[in-house]
């Protein structure tokens, strides 16, 4: 069976990693391609998921392009992520007889245009899927649309060596308004406060935050346990996870925030919001930390306290390797999708649910 993943831009966001992990794959029972209709170089969306700015007489002509490419796969599933590939989505449900499906990988819209083209979406598809229940509940997918959970556990990590405890935090992602940084930066503030020699690491592209949260480093007095060295490469992970004992995660709005399943799998423990999926698997004192960003002082003291229990901290290290050791990897989990919107009658998948949400 042919799976089609159409995505804007080739990107280093987790829709991009994630669709990566199944294409081509050989073991999978599918045949499983991508196809990059905006860039296929490598072009980051910095700036593009807010504003139409990226209007141009030459991305709107590759559309018609991509719809051409798109109808020469001849793909029996076609899936179609991210708000600019609605259109694509709406002329292959009207025109091909390939089962379509909208991929939905955050719990809210970014703006007026991607929410009401990703409602079209989800009314037009045949099925829905997206990165976690939180997404689904978010976008208000009605319970009487085929819909389900994608595991986005892309691949089994496995640390270097043992986490130390120490009061070192760390994050791989995108420096964006979106992810939180600024409150990691002040909560890092509050343990120097308290006399913790606390630093963080945040590793990612610049989404355009970056020249603030170094100004708001400086003005804390935190300039020196705080950096921003750029992306790490996905096979230095584990490296970076042995240099550190926490992922510190306080986004303001997640989906399945894949930097934080990773950091898990390689004995982290997290510190995040509860927000997206990190509300199901950031379980307080049970994985990890649970955060409520209008009270800091009280997670630094959450962590003074952990930071003084070297066995409450390696149980709850331990935890959160466990939580990810038998979820289904994406590939696997997309492959296993496409052929049940195939094969089964859409009354009899109405909401399929991904056993990681359980």
């Amino acid at each position: 069976m042919k799976l089609l993943h159409v995505v804007p831009e080739d990107g280093m966001g987790g829709v991009e990693v994630a669709a990566k992990s199944a294409a081509g794959r050989p073991d999978l029972g599918c045949d499983v391609s991508m196809l990059f209709f905006l860039s296929d170089r490598g072009a980051a969306r910095t700036g593009l998921a807010d504003r139409l700015g990226f209007l141009s007489w030459r991305t709107l002509s590759a559309y018609p392009r991509a719809f051409r490419a798109i109808r020469r796969r001849g793909a029996e599933v076609i899936v179609f992520s991210l708000w600019k590939s609605v259109p694509l989505l709406i002329a292959a449900r009207f025109l091909l007889r390939a089962r379509v499906v909208y991929f939905l990988h955050l719990e809210v819209p970014t703006h007026r245009i991607d929410a009401w083209l990703s409602q079209l979406a989800i009314r037009l598809a045949h099925g829905v899927w997206a990165d976690s229940e939180a997404t689904l509940r978010g976008r208000g997918v009605a319970a009487g649309k085929p819909a389900r959970v994608i595991s986005f556990v892309t691949e089994r990590l496995e640390p270097i060596a043992p986490p130390r405890l120490a009061p070192r935090f760390v994050s791989w992602g995108r420096l964006s308004e979106q992810k939180g940084l600024d409150r990691a930066v002040e909560l890092i503030a509050l343990l120097a406060a308290r006399g913790v020699d606390a630093s963080f690491t945040a590793y990612g592209r610049d989404d355009g935050e970056r020249a603030g949260l170094v100004a708001l480093a400086e003005r804390l007095g935190v300039a020196d346990r705080v950096s921003f060295p750029g992306q790490v490469a996905r096979e230095e992970r584990a490296r970076a996870a042995a240099d550190n004992a926490f992922f510190l995660q306080l986004s303001r709005y997640e989906g399945m925030c894949m930097g934080a399943v990773e950091g898990m799998q390689l004995g982290l423990v997290p510190v995040a919001t509860a927000v997206g999926q990190m509300a199901v698997y950031v379980r307080d004192r049970e994985t990890g930390l649970a955060v409520d960003p209008a009270d800091l002082p009280r997670a630094a003291d959450a962590l003074i306290a952990l930071l003084a229990d070297p066995d409450r901290y390696a149980a709850l290290s331990q935890a959160a390797r466990r939580w990810w050791r038998d979820a289904p990897l994406y590939a696997e989990d997309v492959c296993r999708a496409a052929r049940e919107l195939v094969f089964k009658p859409s009354t009899d998948a109405s909401r399929s649910r991904a056993a990681l949400n359980e």
